[in-house]
């Protein structure tokens, strides 16, 4: 399997998941959330710990492609949970200040939303990976 479908594949799973925890929380189904790069679990967080997990196990933490990947995590898991986080802020304060348009407030993720789809990526990732490798070798 190339490096790159598992990312994927783990994005698409992530994406639908997102549908179905949405659904169990408004009883709605909203096929539209897929689509949106906000809410739990974030498509680009999702690819970029899954590239991560790809990377790691092809070419171990001492290459220079698994630093490069690392460092790109970090700066896409420091958006995801800080910088939205301020830009929700500022959105919610602009919403008080005028009446006219609602600004998207929910761009943020939680500690806990980050925590649970970088674990859910790094599983996802390393059994998408080991069943290749069974099936190949």
């Amino acid at each position: 399997m190339p490096i790159i479908l598992i990312p994927l594949i783990t994005v698409l799973v992530n994406d639908f998941l997102k549908i179905i925890v949405n659904f169990f929380k408004t009883w709605k189904f909203k096929l539209s959330l897929m689509f949106k790069s906000w809410w739990m679990p974030s498509w680009h967080t999702s690819f970029v710990i899954s590239a991560l997990t790809v990377v790691f196990l092809e070419l171990w933490p001492g290459s220079v492609e698994f630093m490069i990947t690392a460092v790109f995590a970090i700066i896409v898991i420091y958006d995801a949970r800080w910088i939205r986080r301020k830009t929700w802020y500022h959105a919610e304060i602009l919403n008080k200040l005028q009446f006219l348009k609602k600004l998207d407030e929910s761009l943020w993720h939680t500690n806990f939303e980050v925590i649970m789809w970088f674990i859910f990526s790094v599983l996802f990732s390393f059994f998408l990976w080991k069943t290749w490798y069974f099936v190949v070798y």
